[in-house]
């Protein structure tokens, strides 16, 4: 048993959601999607990812640039595909699509639980980021008003890799002076979020509001604002929750 001090976030999908209406504009021109067609693409994407991502190889500085990475375009290819194939559509948008997901820009749409929980954990926790991202995720969280909140924020486009590499956290866990032992992570993608964090020693949590990982042995809250009661079971003895 240990004492949790610190807990490190996702931002994209946790933290703050895209635009739609931006990043799919081009898409939207010709179809509109319904709530359940966006949801049982996620699904989809969210559980591939599983299947696929512990085979996925080391990223490498090279393949990190002005888009996030190929963890995070490869996430992307697996909502996108299973999205057009949802509304019968060829794939002709699909790389445009793609690569609007990975450009920051179009991250805007604060969760409105996020700026009241982590109001709530900032007095009992250092807090900090480590999200694969383009090198921009600073300013997503400036723009979003969140970036007062942690101590650090890791940026995949800046660190030079990106999770699930448990060299990522690594880093992050150097540049907090913790302990894995010590700290929690948490994110919304098993395959990306909980494994890399376990594989680096950590313990995970994920948000999963539409019940994408119903049944799996994985620590789950469906909202953001559920984050701090989660927290009080421990009762300033922390396990390590392995993802």
């Amino acid at each position: 048993m240990s004492r949790l001090t610190t807990i490190f976030f996702d931002v994209g999908g946790t933290l703050i959601h895209p635009d739609l209406t931006r990043l799919m504009a081009p898409l939207l021109r010709h179809v509109q999607p319904t709530p359940a067609q966006l949801t049982r693409a996620e699904r989809a994407a969210k559980r591939d990812q599983q299947r696929d991502g512990d085979a996925a190889p080391p990223s490498q500085p090279g393949d990190l640039g002005a888009h996030a990475g190929p963890v995070n375009w490869g996430y992307w290819q697996l909502y996108f595909t299973a999205l057009l194939d949802e509304l019968g559509c060829g794939y002709d948008l699909l790389p445009e699509l793609i690569a609007r997901a990975g450009d920051s820009s179009h991250w805007t749409r604060t969760d409105p639980e996020a700026v009241p929980t982590l109001t709530r954990l900032q007095n009992d926790y250092r807090l900090a980021v480590i999200s694969n991202a383009d090198g921009h995720i600073d300013r997503v969280l400036q723009r979003a008003g969140l970036s007062g909140f942690f101590q650090k924020v890791i940026d995949s486009g800046l660190a030079g890799c990106e999770k699930p590499d448990p060299r990522i956290f690594r880093a992050a866990l150097e540049l907090m002076a913790t302990r894995p032992e010590q700290s929690l992570y948490v994110g919304d993608i098993y395959a990306i979020d909980a494994r890399g964090a376990s594989l680096a020693g950590m313990s995970s949590l994920l948000l999963d509001p539409n019940g994408v990982y119903d049944g799996w042995d994985v620590a789950r809250i469906a909202a953001l604002s559920e984050l701090p009661q989660w927290l009080t079971q421990f009762s300033g003895q922390w396990p390590v929750v392995s993802g």
